[in-house]
Formats: C-alpha cells, structure tokens, sequence
C-alpha cells in the first residue's frame, strides 16, 4: 500500500469520481486544479513570442520544420487535436501551451519530440502547472520490477502508441490545453487556435 502526501490523497479524491470511460473505451479526465478558482489569466502573448521564436528555429532548419509539421499533421489526422473556429472564451479561463521541440539525433524512428510548456507563468504570475495538483507516482519502484524479472520466468514488454494522447480531457477542461499554429515556416498564414 502506497503513503500518500495530504496533496496526492486530495488529487486521489479528485481524479477517482471525475475519472469515466466514454464509448470508445477511452479515459476522460478532468484537470484536477487545486481550487474552484481555475483563472490563470491571460497567457497568449506569451505562446505568440515562443511560437515565432520556433518558427525563426523553422527557417533555419528545414528538417526541423518538416519534423514538427508531421507531427502537428499526425495530432490532427488521429484527433488529438481540433482547431478552435469560434474564440468567445475569456482569456481568463482558457491557457495557451507554448511547445517547442526536442531533437534527439540517436533515434532511430522519431527524431524529434514535442514538448508542451505547462509551466509557462501567464498575466496573474501563475502556471497551469501551479493551479494543478501533482498525483502519486503509480509504477512500481524499480527495484521491484528487477525482483520481478528474476523470480519470473517469463517477461512481457509492450510499447502503447501515443500512450499520454489516448486519455482525454473533459470538455469543460479542454480550454487549459490550446496551442496556436500556423502552416508554413515563413509565417505567412493566419496563427490558428487548437485544443489538444
């Protein structure tokens, strides 16, 4: 059995009731925010000044640029991301994720990973990363995992696809998760809004 700080059992409290299958047999979640009090304020210059620092990153590299599109175009074609038509919603209650990405050169398949900045401080100072609580870590020690293999005598191993995009958000959180794009490293298109 697990010992839990005051925080996780709070987080356990929250996520267990919130937590539902939909009819695909997927998870949807909600946020668990610390407080009813979810404005984060507005953060979307931010994202706008991150998003053409990588697109400056775009111009110079063309495969990086390439690598990211795939990847924005993979997330869209699997929906995993839509495109917001209508933005009505006060900045207050919705919060843009800066991303960028990391190259790892040793990779054999996927080269470059996209990383989504939680932590990015909007106009109130504060983060989506600091409005949420942190859950207990769930796999086991590894320690106990070596223990395991040797006392087994057979061991599995499976990769799940995409693992973190197959849980989604519910919809009433949804708006905590926007990125902005645009097609083209030369930015010559409209920056759009999507929600992961």
């Amino acid at each position: 059995d697990r010992l839990l700080t005051e925080d996780q059992k709070t987080y356990e409290e929250i996520f267990r009731p919130t937590t539902v299958w939909d009819e695909s047999g997927r998870y949807v979640v909600d946020l668990p925010f610390k407080s009813n009090n979810t404005n984060l304020g507005n953060n979307l210059n931010n994202a706008i000044n991150r998003f053409r620092g990588l697109e400056n990153r775009f111009k110079q590299i063309d495969l990086y640029y390439r690598e990211y599109k795939k990847f924005i175009n993979e997330c869209e074609e699997l929906e995993h991301m839509t495109e917001l038509k209508n933005l009505t919603s006060l900045f207050e209650l919705c919060y843009y994720l800066p991303h960028h990405g990391v190259v790892k050169e040793d990779r054999t398949t996927t080269k470059l990973r996209v990383v989504f900045d939680a932590s990015c401080k909007s106009a109130t100072g504060l983060s989506l990363n600091e409005k949420l609580f942190i859950g207990p870590t769930v796999q086991p020690e590894l320690y106990d995992l070596i223990i395991k293999f040797l006392t087994k005598p057979i061991a599995l191993k499976a990769d799940i696809a995409k693992m973190y995009r197959q849980i989604l958000v519910n919809e009433s959180h949804q708006n905590y998760q926007r990125i902005i794009w645009r097609d083209g490293p030369n930015g010559n298109s409209n920056i759009s809004t999507w929600i992961l």
